[in-house]
């Protein structure tokens, strides 16, 4: 069975709790949009002459609404979709496990035990991990149209300036993530060299006593470590460090843009600090997209 045919069978066990986490994920991230507009209307309130009303009053009090609902929905979102996380993941441990067991070669399998215990762990997490990632790619995509329909209302021509950044950082973060694929495949190298070797040392602990070669497996275990310690700095350094930067920076970058561009709308009257509030706000959500597809 190749990868695609799991994948899908994976999901057809579970097909309506994926199918509720895409509504749910969806509907986060349209609540999470909806303090954009609240906040839109408050400056636009704010910045002209006439005393506070009870219309300002209630955008504040709608705000903390929001706020309830969008915690709410983000509890739910994640109850959803780490139920299916976890049915998917147990599914295919107790599977593997079943068809190893019921193997007449077992003595025969291509990886140590200690090794084959770290591929159930972290293999059956990180399949189900690609099911998960692409649900929330699709509410993100969702999100992102909604976004760009709410600039393009405000300003279209500054949404197409904007627009190029943001999808350049999502061209760069999926050839950056290439590389991380990399990052990633040496960590699970090197945590499956420390499990296997575990798993032999501990099941031949009399053997190693009575040859009296403990210390010489404490120094391999050692170098194995160090060896796995390197490779999950690097993986976790061009991850959080590179990746995150990059997206932040350029992220400041589109919101500089912005100033620059509705300065002068602003005095022409054509654009208000409302707007300028609320195209900030949901232009994130633009490149949650390019980001997760």
């Amino acid at each position: 069975m190749n990868a695609w045919s799991l994948l899908r069978q994976i999901i057809r066990t579970s097909l309506r709790l994926y199918l509720l986490s895409l509504l749910m994920q969806t509907l986060r991230l349209g609540i999470l949009m909806a303090p954009g507009l609240v906040l839109g209307r408050l400056f636009d309130t704010l910045s002209q002459d006439s005393p506070l009303s009870w219309y300002f009053w209630g955008l504040l009090a709608l705000l903390v609404a929001i706020a309830v609902a969008r915690v709410a929905a983000l509890l739910g979102a994640i109850a959803v979709e780490f139920s299916a996380y976890f049915i998917g993941t147990s599914l295919l441990r107790s599977n593997l496990l079943e068809t190893l067991l019921l193997r007449p070669d077992v003595p025969t399998l291509p990886y140590p035990a200690g090794d084959l215990n770290n591929r159930l762990d972290k293999d059956a997490g990180m399949l189900v991990d690609v099911v998960r990632s692409g649900v929330l790619a699709l509410a993100a995509i969702v999100g992102a149209l909604v976004a760009l329909a709410i600039m393009a209302s405000i300003a279209a021509r500054i949404t197409l300036v904007v627009l190029v950044p943001l999808l350049c950082t999502g061209i760069a973060a999926n050839v950056l993530a290439r590389r991380m694929l990399v990052f990633r495949r040496s960590v699970r190298e090197a945590e499956g060299n420390v499990g296997a070797f575990l798993g032999e040392a501990l099941g031949g602990v009399q053997a190693l006593q009575v040859a009296g070669t403990e210390h010489h497996v404490i120094h391999r275990l050692r170098a194995l470590n160090e060896a796995r310690r390197d490779a999950a700095i690097k993986d976790r350094l061009f991850n959080d460090a590179l990746m995150n930067m990059f997206v932040t920076n350029v992220m400041e970058l589109g919101t500089g843009i912005v100033l620059l561009l509705a300065g002068g709308a602003i005095r022409d009257g054509t654009f208000s600090v409302g707007d300028f509030a609320l195209f900030v706000y949901v232009m994130p959500r633009v490149n949650d997209a390019t980001f997760y597809c």
